[in-house]
This record gives C-alpha cells, sequence and structure tokens, in this order.
C-alpha cells in the first residue's frame, strides 16, 4: 500500500487538515473529567495534586504532566487503569490495562504497536498518549470516522482502521455509511501518527 500522506503534498496536507480541525483550537477542548475520576486520581499512589477545576484543554495538560512517563513507575497498573476507565471512558476489560503496560515496559512501545495491531487500539492508544504526547496520540472512533470523512469529502480513496463503538452517535452512523464504500486495505496507527506528525 502507498504510504498516505505524502508530506510533500502540502495542498493535501492543509486541506485535510483544515477539514479535520474546522478551525478549532486548543481554546475550543472539551473532555468531561467526571467526580469520581478526581476522587480516584488522589488515590493514585504519587500524586498529590488535585485535578484542576474545569473540562478544558489546561487541565487536560495538567494530566499529561503528571503522568508523563508513568510506564516505568511502581503504580504504573493503577494508573494505567485509571486512564482507561476514568480519562478515557472504557470500562469493559479494563483489567487488560495491566497485561499491557507490563508488555510495554518489558519490551517497549514499538514491540507492543507491532503485536497490537488494531486490536482495543482505543483504549491502549490512550495509555501511550498519556505516555508521551509529543510522540503518541488517542485513535479511536471519533477519530478514525472523522479522517475517513473528510478524506471521503476530498474525494480520496484511502482509509484509515474504523474502530468500532458501541454507542449510536453520529460518528456511529458515519461510520456505517463509511463502510459501505471502503477500501481492502486500511492504514493504520503508524499511519496515523506520521499524518499528525504532517499537520505540525
Amino acid at each position: 500500500m502507498n504510504e498516505y500522506p505524502n508530506c510533500k503534498d502540502r495542498e493535501a496536507v492543509t486541506r485535510l487538515w483544515a477539514l479535520v480541525s474546522g478551525g478549532l483550537t486548543p481554546d475550543h477542548y472539551w473532555w468531561c473529567i467526571t467526580d469520581v475520576a478526581r476522587v480516584e486520581w488522589r488515590e493514585l499512589n504519587g500524586v498529590c495534586s488535585p485535578i484542576p477545576e474545569g473540562n478544558g484543554y489546561g487541565t487536560l495538560q495538567f494530566i499529561h504532566k503528571n503522568l508523563e512517563g508513568f510506564f516505568g513507575g511502581p503504580d504504573r497498573n493503577q494508573i494505567a487503569r485509571w486512564i482507561v476507565s476514568r480519562w478515557g471512558g472504557i470500562y469493559r476489560g479494563v483489567e487488560a490495562a495491566d497485561g499491557w503496560i507490563d508488555a510495554i515496559y518489558a519490551e517497549g512501545v514499538n514491540h507492543f504497536i507491532n503485536t497490537q495491531g488494531t486490536n482495543r487500539i482505543a483504549s491502549w492508544s490512550k495509555l501511550l498518549s498519556m505516555h508521551d504526547s509529543e510522540n503518541y496520540a488517542v485513535y479511536d472512533s471519533r477519530t478514525s470516522t472523522a479522517l475517513n470523512c473528510c478524506l471521503a469529502v476530498m474525494g480520496r480513496s484511502e482509509r484509515f482502521v474504523m474502530v468500532n463503538s458501541r454507542s449510536r452517535t453520529p460518528a456511529y452512523f458515519a461510520k456505517l455509511k463509511l463502510r459501505k464504500g471502503r477500501c481492502n486495505e486500511a492504514h493504520g496507527y503508524r499511519d496515523y501518527l506520521k499524518l499528525l506528525k504532517c499537520f505540525s
């Protein structure tokens, strides 16, 4: 499969970014941090400061700063479960996070990504993004649907791997429509990270 996107094709990359971002900036970021998540945050060993009020970009930066590099810490399993369930909102099978963290710590991120492929990517990509937000990012149903919708609008045939979602949101129905015309091959997580580098 040909690599996409080609960062040298600045016109295509610029148009795709305009469609994906919709002109939004970090100031528009919003992600609900529940009261339960805030309480359990204080119970994490090694975390001494409460999460600031609000659900904006500043709150996300605070969480990133406090958890960056947590893979090597003694409390990494407890923190991993908090990230996947309380921050990420994925509760089914959250105990798998223990094995992911142990595998990443023992064998490295690259080996882990190669082994996992796209299996439960919406969960473990959240761990990677918290560990190192400069090089990894969340890849979930919203991400894949938004990217593929924008590529379809551009008239491109490329598609990224579609992530399953049980919630019947607008993204869910958009995904059903996209799947009717999806290609046989789809770009995965590493292609997604390359795309983000093109945007920067």
